[in-house]
């Protein structure tokens, strides 16, 4: 996968869904690390966004990439994802543990300026996208 430098969003994109956190518990990671992307070696149509992430040790269950999705692509060309968890009913440890989840976007958007990742409050993460640097 090929990683780009990061850069704090500042606005949300006002055509944009997003997902419930009530639903199975879930909640955003807290802190967004890092982003890389890489077209997938089985689909060049398919492009794989990771996503990394830094919660309490107690707290990851589960952790999912999910992918906003869009009426009309975005403005900005920005495309948005919620980097989630399934959080387990009691907080068992202390520590930071890193958490990563990797979202498949088959058929995906190669006009794209780049990707953003939401986790909690300021913990978000935005990437240039370069069609080069996935080869």
């Amino acid at each position: 996968m090929h990683e780009h430098s990061h850069s704090e969003a500042k606005t949300e994109t006002p055509t944009q869904h997003t997902p419930p956190t009530s639903e199975s518990n879930l909640g955003r990671v807290p802190k967004i690390v890092r982003i890389e992307y890489a077209l997938a070696e089985d689909d060049p149509t398919t492009l794989l966004v990771t996503a990394y992430g830094k919660l309490l040790a107690g707290e990851l269950s589960d952790v999912h990439l999910l992918r906003r999705e869009y009426v009309q692509p975005p403005v900005d060309g920005i495309w948005e994802f919620d980097f989630l968890t399934t959080a387990p009913p009691e907080k068992t440890s202390k520590g930071e543990t890193e958490a990563r989840a990797t979202a498949r976007w088959t058929g995906y958007d190669q006009s794209m300026a780049g990707i953003r990742v939401y986790g909690v409050g300021k913990g978000v993460k935005e990437v240039r996208y370069h069609p080069d640097g996935c080869k």
